[in-house]
C-alpha cells in the first residue's frame, strides 16, 4: 500500500473517532437536558448535607479536662490551647481553631476522652476576612460568634454523647 493510501486510511480513522466522540458527548448532553436540575437556589434553599459530614467544631468548656490531646493530634496545628495552673486548678486561657488551616479530619474529636469537642454538620464556612477564620472558644459565647460569622447556620449543634468509661481489666476481674 502506498504512503498516500495509508495516510488516507489514517485520516478516515481520525474522522470516524471524532464523529463517535461528538456523538457520545451529545448523548450525555441530551440525557441531562431533559432530567431534573441538580442545582439549589442558594441561599433561599439550603442543600442537604450527607450523613457523616464534618463541618465546623462544637465545644463545651464545662466538659473539657484540658488534656491537650486535640492540640497534639492535629496534623496541621490549627488548634491552639493554653491552660494556666495544674491538676484540678487548671483554667482555660485560650482555645482557638483556625479554619483556614483545618483539614476537617476529625482526629481532634476522635481523641477527645470526654467528647466535649465534636464536628457538626454545618457546611457554610465562608467569611470575608482572614481573621474571621479563627473561632475562639475561650470567649464568652462561641455560638454568637458563629451566628455573626455564618448567618446561614441552621441550628446550634446538638450536645455530643458522653463516651462510656471503659473499665480496666483488673476492675472487670473484681466485678463479675
Amino acid at each position: 500500500m502506498s504512503s498516500q493510501a495509508s495516510a488516507l486510511v489514517r485520516y478516515g480513522q481520525t474522522v470516524w473517532r471524532a464523529v463517535v466522540s461528538c456523538t457520545l458527548g451529545l448523548g450525555v448532553t441530551l440525557k441531562h437536558l431533559f432530567s431534573r436540575p441538580v442545582t439549589v437556589e442558594y441561599p433561599k434553599a439550603l442543600p442537604d448535607v450527607p450523613e457523616g459530614w464534618r463541618g465546623w467544631h462544637a465545644y463545651e468548656t464545662d466538659r473539657c479536662t484540658m488534656c491537650r490531646l486535640c492540640e497534639q493530634v492535629c496534623p496541621v496545628q490549627c488548634i491552639r490551647l493554653e491552660v494556666e495552673g495544674k491538676g484540678k486548678e487548671r483554667k482555660l486561657v485560650r482555645y482557638e481553631i483556625h479554619y483556614g488551616l483545618c483539614l476537617f479530619c476529625n482526629l481532634c474529636a476522635e481523641v477527645c476522652p470526654t467528647a466535649c469537642l465534636w464536628m457538626t454538620a454545618d457546611w457554610d464556612l465562608a467569611c470575608y476576612r482572614r481573621a474571621d477564620c479563627t473561632i475562639r472558644f475561650h470567649e464568652t459565647n462561641p455560638d454568637e460568634q458563629r451566628k455573626r460569622l455564618w448567618p446561614g447556620m441552621k441550628d446550634l449543634p446538638a450536645r455530643a454523647p458522653k463516651k462510656p468509661r471503659e473499665t480496666a481489666p483488673a476492675e472487670k476481674a473484681q466485678n463479675p
